[in-house]
């Protein structure tokens, strides 16, 4: 997909933009669809990543929420752009979902409980 971020949000350098599953909205915009990188927690999140970017995930807070791809919604559809399978969100755009914020999850005691 094509798509321009503001300057301050851009690939590591010679990463390249992740390709991934990805849904265009009724208003000229994208969902971008990423796998949870193995022990990290991913916070839901307005504009921490950069100006008019959201992050929905189970982290942190729920109750968040993305409209699926093909849902309808005051009679515009959200429209599958680029149907490939999600790919882990990559280290430098995980990074930036941290910034400011604590994880509340707490550590594993390896032990299993009843």
């Amino acid at each position: 997909p094509s798509f321009q971020l503001s300057a301050s949000i851009q690939p590591a350098a010679g990463a390249g933009w992740p390709d991934t599953l990805t849904v265009a909205t009724p208003n000229a915009g994208l969902h971008l669809y990423f796998r949870t990188p193995a022990g990290i927690e991913v916070p839901s999140s307005t504009g921490r990543v950069g100006p008019g970017i959201d992050v929905r995930a189970p982290g942190r807070r729920s109750g968040g929420y993305l409209v699926g791809p093909d849902s309808v919604v005051g009679g515009r559809r959200y429209v599958v752009e680029h149907d490939i399978p999600m790919v882990v969100l990559p280290s430098w755009l995980a990074a930036l979902t941290q910034v400011g914020w604590v994880s509340t999850a707490k550590p594993s005691t390896g032990t299993a409980r009843p």
